[in-house]
């Protein structure tokens, strides 16, 4: 999820490293894509998941969908659990809860599409957790593998790279960082491994992913972080069989990959540029303390990247590509760089899952809580 850099204070921060940042460039010969002419897609709200008797959700963070419509939630706040659900949205069953036990989970955790082999889940900070479907298709906790625990290479698991075998990436542990020092730099590389189930590194370094650093603010005996708006984020997103697209806007370029790491293809995708006005500004540092908010615009670029989050599937690329109180605004591409069209969904739904023709997102409520959405696209 992207993007709004809400505040919050922590002791022990974890950045990882799928999204990286750098300057966007717009210097190629390219054509440009100017969004404002594209052509609306009809998108319709299909399905609402709400509070029930059965179902009390909490601040979901993760939705993953499978081949046969089961929706997959993840709540990290009421309950600490995944839920289970039918492709019409009705109730399957509590799958993971909170605990110490075989298949149980804390707090910090995250979940990972596998296709066809089920899902995992990441619990932090060394251990990850397999689910797959039975019979009765419902998902089962089926293992679970505790991850290297070494401080200078502390692996994620991130997404299935082929049977066996997964892309993953190295995280940042920061402990009591020099705040000064820190915020020199806006940006870090890490790399993209493949590894196994047991964490033993197969393809080392595969690529190097660079990342933005946040802004860190000392407060009492600790520090927060807030994100820096509009600095681009490389993209790394697996669209199955070992296949995968890395999209690095500073360069305007979209590269996919086939099962042996073999460039496939390769696009350009240049936008118009979009400069970065006080109205973004002002949604995006919403309610912040002035101080801070000063210390932070003074990183923040002249212009927007062409594109803040990016999905794929095997034939289409989803970019959101601005956010306002009006809405977020969505573009989709062919595997050419054609745009299809664009559209906006709430400025409160955060997307969570593109299937090509559905989208699942997050819907943050104030009144009544989380609402995980399932929109259609029309195209």
């Amino acid at each position: 999820m992207t993007h709004s850099p809400k505040l919050s204070t922590l002791l022990l921060i974890v950045l990882t490293t799928f999204a990286a940042c750098s300057n966007s460039s717009y210097d190629s010969t390219s054509s440009k894509i100017d969004y404002s002419t594209l052509n609306e897609i009809p998108v319709t709200l299909d399905l609402e998941i709400i509070e029930t008797e059965e179902y009390l959700p909490g601040e979901l963070s993760d939705v993953i969908v499978d081949d046969d419509g089961t929706i997959i939630v993840a709540d990290r706040q009421a309950s600490i659990a995944i839920d289970q659900f039918d492709k019409d949205g009705n109730y399957v069953g509590r799958i993971a809860h909170e605990g110490n036990g075989p298949g149980e989970i804390q707090r910090y955790f995250s979940i990972n599409d596998l296709k066809d082999d089920g899902f995992m889940v990441n619990v932090f900070p060394d251990k990850v957790l397999f689910f797959e479907k039975n019979d009765q298709g419902v998902y089962n906790f089926v293992e679970s593998q505790v991850q290297d625990k070494s401080m200078e290479r502390r692996i994620i698991v991130g997404s299935k790279f082929k049977s066996g075998e997964y892309f993953a990436n190295s995280s940042r542990l920061i402990m009591a960082p020099d705040v000064k020092k820190y915020n020199q730099e806006d940006y870090f590389f890490s790399p993209i491994s493949v590894i196994n189930k047991q964490g033993d590194i197969i393809v080392d370094s595969l690529f190097m992913i660079k990342r933005a650093n946040m802004h860190m603010t000392s407060i009492n005996n600790g520090f927060r972080i807030n994100e820096i708006p509009y600095l681009d984020s490389d993209q790394f997103e697996p669209i199955g069989d070992g296949t995968y697209i890395i999209a690095r806007p500073d360069s305007n370029t979209i590269t996919f990959f086939g099962e042996e790491h073999q460039v496939t293809n390769k696009i350009i995708f240049n936008v118009t540029p979009r400069p970065v006005t006080s109205e973004d500004l002002d949604f995006e540092f919403d309610d912040m303390d002035p101080g801070i908010r000063s210390e932070i615009e003074n990183r923040v670029p002249e212009y927007k990247p062409p594109y803040l989050q990016m999905w794929a599937t095997s034939t289409h690329i989803l970019f959101l590509v601005n956010e306002s109180e009006t809405g977020k605004e969505l573009v989709l591409i062919n595997y050419d760089g054609t745009p299809v069209g664009k559209f906006m969904i709430p400025a409160e739904d955060d997307v969570e899952y593109f299937t090509g023709k559905e989208l699942y997102t997050v819907h943050n409520d104030l009144e009544i809580g989380d609402i995980v959405r399932r929109y259609l696209i029309d195209f």
